[in-house]
């Protein structure tokens, strides 16, 4: 992997986009799941929420309602910003989903798929007959 430095032109900040896929993909879970629970907890000292749940009869003392609604946060948090990324600064999608940059799995559209030079072997033949070799390049 390069280590490719966006310029402020590009983004309105400089940033080192060295970090591996597997770094970038770590931090887009973990970061909105901090985030999801801050919110979930600051809205759970607000009287007016409090009062808002108790009025629907949701006990807010049960650990199974408070991982209920802290799961839906963290969705909702991940989704309303996932959605709003296109239209918001790179400095602004790092600070809420840990990253602007995107991982790159293997067969996403656009991304290079990893090709062998190897033929595809049919490892699933009967065993009294020699497997099958598929020298087929489009595989």
């Amino acid at each position: 992997m390069t280590n490719d430095v966006v310029t402020e032109k590009e983004t309105g900040s400089v940033a080192d986009t060295s970090l591996s896929d597997r770094s970038v993909s770590y931090l887009r879970t973990l970061i909105p799941i901090v985030w999801g629970s801050v919110v979930t907890w600051l809205a759970s000292t607000a009287p007016s929420v409090t009062d808002f749940l108790e009025n629907l009869n949701i006990n807010l003392t049960s650990e199974t309602t408070v991982g209920i609604v802290t799961a839906a946060a963290i969705a909702l948090w991940y989704v309303v910003w996932r959605a709003i990324e296109p239209k918001i600064p790179n400095w602004l999608t790092a600070l809420v989903l840990g990253s602007s940059k995107q991982p790159a799995y293997i067969g996403t559209p656009g991304q290079p798929v990893v090709e062998y030079d190897e033929p595809v072997v049919d490892d699933h033949a009967p065993e009294d007959t020699e497997p099958e070799v598929d020298t087929d390049p489009d595989l």
